[in-house]
């Protein structure tokens, strides 16, 4: 499947960066569809439609193993997984922890000290689609046309979001966490 990957991908230096992607995240990726969804076959469609999107916005990407391409992957396939679910119609109760999502991408921050703790808690405190959008246009900084194409939506819900997720980040921190 690889193979299949590399051919989307223009030259050498992209397709090496693709391929430690591929190898460094894969199986987070599945645990996380797999989590989502509760099917084996339809995980692997979630990770294969992900991988198809990081190789169409490869170029956004400067480092393969880092906790920002990890996070976006993380995102990537968690939002695809999301959306199959939702076309499939299933009607199940929280057959999965966010939370865990995000706990993959800030598990190496924990050194950042007090406020860096208080404000990931903050974060983690966040609606997801408020974090996803957060963490693509503010952490890893892509454009608000970038972040809306990601995450399925208009531009301007992306700036709504960014917005709310400020204004929830100021309350929570002002209230003391």
């Amino acid at each position: 499947m690889l193979l299949f990957y590399l051919s989307m991908v223009g030259n050498d230096s992209d397709k090496n960066i693709f391929e430690q992607i591929y190898n460094a995240y894969k199986q987070d990726m599945y645990a996380v569809a797999f989590r989502i969804l509760n099917n084996k076959f339809s995980a692997e469609d979630a990770v294969h439609d992900a991988f198809v999107r990081i190789a169409k916005n490869l170029k956004k990407i400067t480092e393969a193993k880092c906790p920002q391409t990890r996070a976006f992957a993380v995102i990537i396939v968690r939002n695809t997984a999301i959306d199959i679910y939702n076309k499939n119609k299933k009607h199940s109760e929280n057959t999965y922890n966010i939370d865990d999502c995000y706990n993959l991408m800030t598990e190496d921050d924990s050194s950042q000290g007090m406020n860096c703790s208080t404000l990931s808690k903050s974060i983690k405190s966040l609606p997801n689609s408020l974090k996803d959008a957060l963490y693509l246009k503010c952490v890893i900084g892509h454009s608000t046309k970038s972040t809306a194409k990601l995450l399925g939506i208009t531009t301007d819900a992306v700036h709504k979001r960014i917005q709310r997720a400020r204004k929830m980040l100021a309350q929570n921190i002002n209230n003391g966490g």
